[in-house]
């Protein structure tokens, strides 16, 4: 078995479309209109890590590199839930671990610290271990969609409950195209939480913008009788898989139930074209979780990894760890 790993442009791999679309750890955020919009938002050549089996390619990783603290830099991608490894599919185990182990080495020598936030098809990963990074679990909500009464039954009493009276107080569906209003209700969210978001809105409105252009992804809202926007989603499609991308709702959202609202409709919709999978993107946040565990989606876990290669990455890496600690 010959094993050969290599770097090269994303746009130079003539079969990256069809390997994303088969690889079973495949996903809207490895596609080329996402690698696209990553190269123009943030001015660095994405380059791909592919691992190569007698000839077959079998693993590969998109990425880019910056400077982070003085250091070559592979950031997990900004407002991309999942990136790092994809793998053809019907890899047997061993041969998975050998290809893998293989390819973290190659990727590892791209820059002095890497991280990357794993599918959660991905459950094995035992080769990041083995080659030195360091994984830590995260988890999300995701709903099966295929049966629409089914996705009825499985939610709490208390949001059907919540939906029945959204229903009768006159609430309507929208599609929202001005990224001004969609962030406006974004902003409040995190507002209403003390906090700010980590997208300001000149960001969000170019990454909004590139995102409809290119299809993969459109914004709804829940909208008062009176027309007033009062709860909105971004969400992103790839086949039968939809990934709940950013929201935000205004202070009147809760007295009509339109957030809940709103997350039936979308299934809704989005069952009508394909959809069968909606991935609440992350479930990771004490409070709101309560709000995505009313959908009664399966947990599943994933993970993010992340190498200190350089030994000033690797002090660098220990003196955050230990401030964390002291923090706590």
């Amino acid at each position: 078995m010959e094993i050969d790993s290599t770097i090269v442009p994303f746009r130079e791999c003539g079969e990256w479309d069809a390997f994303v679309r088969e690889s079973p750890l495949g996903s809207v955020f490895a596609g080329i209109p996402w690698l696209d919009i990553v190269e123009r938002m943030y001015g660095a050549p994405v380059r791909l890590c592919l691992t190569t089996v007698d000839g077959e390619i079998t693993a590969a990783t998109p990425f880019h590199t910056v400077r982070e603290r003085g250091l070559t830099a592979v950031p997990t991608y900004p407002v991309t839930p999942y990136t790092g490894l994809l793998l053809r599919p019907g890899l047997k185990e061993p041969h998975y671990h050998d290809a893998a182990r293989a390819h973290l080495r190659t990727l590892a020598q791209q820059a002095e610290r890497l991280s990357f936030t794993l599918s959660p098809a991905l459950t094995d990963t035992r080769p990041y271990l083995w080659e030195g990074w360091r994984v830590s679990p995260l988890y999300t909500y995701v709903v099966d969609m295929a049966d629409e009464e089914a996705v009825w039954e499985g939610f709490s009493q208390s949001l059907r409950r919540k939906i029945r009276r959204a229903d009768e107080s006159g609430l309507r569906m929208v599609r929202v195209e001005d990224a001004s209003r969609i962030y406006a209700l974004h902003a409040h969210s995190y507002a209403r939480h003390e906090s700010d978001s980590p997208m300001r809105e000149g960001a969000f409105a170019r990454w909004f913008e590139a995102i409809t252009a290119s299809g993969i992804g459109s914004a709804y809202g829940a909208e008062s009788a009176d027309g007033e926007l009062l709860s909105v989603r971004v969400v992103l499609r790839d086949g039968i898989r939809t990934y709940d991308w950013l929201a935000g709702a205004g202070a009147e959202s809760e007295e009509h139930n339109a957030t809940h609202w709103l997350v039936w409709e979308i299934m809704k919709e989005l069952r009508k074209g394909g959809v069968e999978r909606f991935d609440f993107r992350g479930a990771n946040t004490a409070g709101i979780i309560d709000f995505k565990r009313l959908f009664g989606g399966a947990l599943l876990p994933y993970y993010h990894v992340t190498i200190g290669v350089s030994r000033l990455a690797k002090l660098s890496d220990a003196a955050l760890l230990v401030l964390r600690g002291l923090r706590r």
